[in-house]
């Protein structure tokens, strides 16, 4: 039997298969709900005891086909690994509890700043005796992409390509350069005020950006793609005893 933890973000369904030994044999990537999504949450390979939903999007998770024991619903009320003294825990974004949780897994009792890239850009500081404080939220690459161009008059939309250079010598690199640059140092900024705090800290870094900025921070940076999910099935364990 598997436990199936599955994250809705604001641009993609994602899903991990978790073992007995809380390993992950299988994920999915789906764009929206629909037949993919159908046959990924009814494999008849990987049959599901528990099952955790984290949804953003504020989907009806009764409408998802998952066919377990128990199916949990993100939210405040359950038991988290860690001790939220965020002054207003009603309104803490869900994957951020799940990347703070899959960050305790690997790195208990250390200080740690858990850092998401994805639609928008978070920073969630806790200290090595498990105490969440909070942190900050930004924008995210594609988000900056789109305020340029939205609010100006003649600034073009352009996707994401990267670019090491400072300077942009046409207006679509100038784009590239502002964005990214200004991203990497406003990683490095944050990261070097958090160490100055806790010059011991442990960064980890997950979300669909975190390729692009893992090696081109002066900082080091733990990379994890399964954090979500692995914060995802510590949550779903410690509430299904």
């Amino acid at each position: 039997m598997y436990n199936l933890c599955v994250d809705i973000g604001n641009s993609w369904i994602k899903g991990a298969y978790f073992n007995q030994s809380d390993e992950i044999e299988h994920t999915f990537l789906c764009k929206n709900p629909g037949e993919k999504l159908g046959r990924e949450l009814n494999r008849m390979d990987m049959p599901i005891q528990y099952a955790i939903v984290s949804n953003v999007r504020k989907l009806d998770i009764k409408t998802l086909p998952i066919k377990a024991e128990k199916v949990l619903d993100m939210n405040p009320s359950l038991d988290y690994p860690f001790d939220n003294r965020y002054n207003s825990p009603e309104t803490l974004g869900m994957d951020r509890v799940c990347a703070i949780s899959g960050a305790l897994k690997d790195f208990p009792n250390q200080a740690l700043l858990v850092i998401t890239a994805g639609t928008c850009v978070t920073y969630n500081i806790l200290t090595e005796d498990g105490l969440f404080l909070g942190g900050s939220i930004s924008p995210g690459l594609t988000m900056r992409y789109k305020a340029l161009h939205n609010y100006t008059g003649k600034l073009p939309l352009v996707n994401h390509t990267p670019f090491d250079n400072l300077i942009g010598m046409t207006t679509k690199e100038s784009l590239w350069s502002g964005v990214q640059n200004g991203l990497r140092a406003e990683l490095d900024g944050i990261i070097d005020q958090y160490k100055s705090f806790y010059p011991d800290i442990k960064v980890i870094m997950t979300g669909g950006a975190t390729i692009f900025f893992e090696n081109k921070v002066k900082n080091e940076i733990f990379a994890d793609p399964n954090l979500i999910f692995k914060g995802l099935n510590t949550i779903l364990k410690r509430n299904v005893k």
